[in-house]
């Protein structure tokens, strides 16, 4: 599934390229006030993977649109779904049970940029969110009435996390990004428009 996601984003800027080169000129982009930016990223390294050593059915899909209220500042809002399985932290249980965990993460970011070199940005701000998870016992395992062991099938948590990330606009209008940040992801990566 990763490998297919990957190959979807690869194919999908690949063709924005393609039909956007009967208008190439030099990429010369300056990060201002009053533009919007649209993003779509892939989380590399899911923490709910590296902490609970789960399995990567979807690896976490970001969605973001982020305003410029000056060339230093900007706030936005973003929104992640992502999909585990694995063996849950039950207090006294099954070790063969199996979870399925359907994440959603919708928050607002604010960043500080330096927009100072060309075509580039490199910036660093926080997020506050709020998670939405499900948790699914798959039809193998035993099953486990809500509130059993501690374990409850849905909850609603409050998120805020930290990320530092660079982008480079390819064209005026395109640019690739990377981030580290500690929200659903160690390491995002994806492409952005302005609109």
């Amino acid at each position: 599934m990763k490998k297919n996601m990957l190959i979807f984003t690869l194919l999908f800027s690949l063709s924005s390229m393609a039909l956007d080169a009967q208008n190439f000129k030099k990429p010369n982009r300056k990060f201002r006030a009053g533009q919007t930016d649209l993003q779509i990223g892939n989380g590399l390294l899911p923490l709910a993977g590296l902490l609970n050593d789960a399995t990567v059915i979807l690896p976490p899909l970001t969605l973001r649109l982020g305003y410029f209220f000056s060339k230093n500042f900007s706030l936005g809002t973003a929104y992640t779904f992502s999909s585990m399985e694995g063996n849950p932290n039950l207090e006294v249980g099954d070790p063969s049970v199996r979870i399925r965990l359907v994440s959603h993460l919708a928050g607002i970011r604010a960043a500080a940029h330096f927009t100072e070199l060309p075509n580039a940005d490199l910036y660093g701000g926080c997020m506050l969110g709020v998670y939405f998870q499900r948790f699914h016992i798959l039809s193998d395992s035993p099953s486990y009435p809500e509130g059993s062991q501690g374990f409850r099938h849905a909850r609603t948590t409050l998120s805020y996390s930290a990320f530092l990330g660079a982008r480079y606009a390819f064209l005026r209008k395109w640019s690739v990004f990377g981030e580290l940040g500690f929200s659903t992801a160690l390491a995002t990566v994806g492409i952005g428009r302005m609109l």
